[in-house]
């Protein structure tokens, strides 16, 4: 390949004339075979294409000369990109006037400070990395960064394509009020229908065969089962929970939620497993089935404490009263069951909230994620694309339900 050349931080050739060359696969005794030559020009940079192949691995060696500086060279290894370098120069001492005037307007040699082409050419390069010009990252690199899909944008289109539905399904106007209106679309039955699939019910059936064959309890495993399928719309409020700086005005929302695959969930589960299996070992339990899904459903919890997969939500217009085995707190924390989330203040919102809780959650937590990317206060980084990814995955698998 020939690769563009870019060199940056080069005197303009009214101040002084410098020769450049580029060799590769330098020898003991030589600097090896030219690939370019070329000359400053009154820009101070150089960008242009190398006359000869350079290939993957090749040694490269940067050669400059004039008579008003010390001989330079450096040497690279190629990388399959643009080859870009900034020289760093030392004016030569060891010389005459008259030896430096053969390349050189002398007031301008003396005055000219090599340190300070060395500090504009890295910005101007550094400029031109960002602007995208030239990329210095090696070519597999660079291939793979460009491969990345920005989910940022696919959710900013996706959403836009929402908003357009919202506001035809209602009247009201503001934008906050006509996403949680979605609340009674056909979003809801597919956001539900979604929920529903975690239930592993072939899996759920294998266990307890197996079970009834050998005799042992195999209750965990079948909720692990169900732990492991994923879900696009579990994954983007687990992940909004992680990022809870974002999302601080609904922290009471989030704070309902426990995800048993990871953090603090793990605990959750462990201890709720321990609890129930001692429950299920005792003469007073032997009697109840060997499904541990039932130590997160009434008597043995809270009415409010559900359990969906790998998560566990609280409720906030269901009973909190303590079951048979656990309270409030055996899930959310002693905090949390001190002043639990009972639904909204507004009565519009709670009246939106009461027809589907953890729905509503969803849309206020997506609609929370539009506001911090709209207004500028998500940084285009790798957790908030992983964020951004799982948001548009979870609203385009039930968007489907309004086309």
């Amino acid at each position: 390949m020939k690769p563009r050349i870019a060199i940056f931080g080069l005197p303009p050739l009214s101040t002084g004339e410098i020769s450049i060359w580029i060799y590769k696969n330098p020898t003991t005794r030589h600097y090896g075979e030219e690939v370019f030559h070329s000359k400053n020009d009154e820009t101070g940079i150089i960008f242009d294409y190398s006359h000869s192949e350079i290939e993957l691995g090749n040694e490269i060696t940067f050669v400059m000369m004039s008579s008003g500086i010390c001989e330079y060279s450096q040497r690279i290894v190629y990388k399959g990109t643009d080859i870009s370098h900034v020289p760093n120069f030392q004016k030569e001492t060891n010389t005459s006037d008259r030896e430096v005037s053969r390349n050189w307007n002398l007031d301008a040699w003396r005055s000219w400070n090599p340190i300070e082409s060395n500090r504009i050419g890295l910005e101007t390069e550094k400029s031109y990395i960002l602007s995208r010009k030239i990329s210095v990252a090696p070519i597999w690199e660079s291939y793979y960064a460009e491969s990345k899909v920005d989910y940022l944008e696919k959710f900013h289109k996706l959403w836009i394509g929402l908003n357009s539905y919202a506001s035809q399904f209602s009247n009201e106007t503001g934008d906050k009020n006509k996403i949680l209106a979605l609340v009674n679309s056909n979003l809801r039955t597919e956001f539900n229908s979604k929920l529903n699939n975690l239930s592993n019910l072939p899996s759920e059936q294998k266990w307890r065969t197996l079970m009834q064959g050998i005799g042992v309890n195999m209750t965990s495993e079948i909720v692990r089962d169900e732990i492991n399928k994923s879900n696009s719309c579990i994954d983007f409020l687990e992940l909004a929970k992680n990022a809870s700086g974002l999302f601080s005005d609904v922290s009471a929302q989030l704070d309902g939620l426990v995800f048993l695959d990871k953090g603090n969930g793990k605990i959750v589960f462990q201890d709720v497993f321990s609890q129930y299996h001692q429950y299920m070992a005792s003469e007073q339990g032997i009697v109840e089935p060997f499904v541990l899904a039932n130590a997160f459903q009434p008597t043995k919890s809270p009415e409010s404490t559900v359990r969906i997969g790998r998560l566990v939500y609280h409720n906030p217009f269901e009973s909190n009263l303590p079951g048979t085995l656990f309270n409030l707190e055996s899930y959310f924390g002693l905090d949390y069951s001190n002043a639990p989330y009972v639904g909204q203040v507004q009565q519009k919102l709670k009246d939106w909230e009461m027809i589907d809780p953890l729905f509503f959650k969803y849309l206020f937590v997506l609609y929370k994620f539009r506001c911090a990317y709209f207004h500028g206060d998500l940084s285009p980084n790798k957790q908030n694309d992983e964020l951004a990814k799982s948001a548009y995955q979870s609203l385009y698998e039930i968007f489907a339900s309004i086309i």
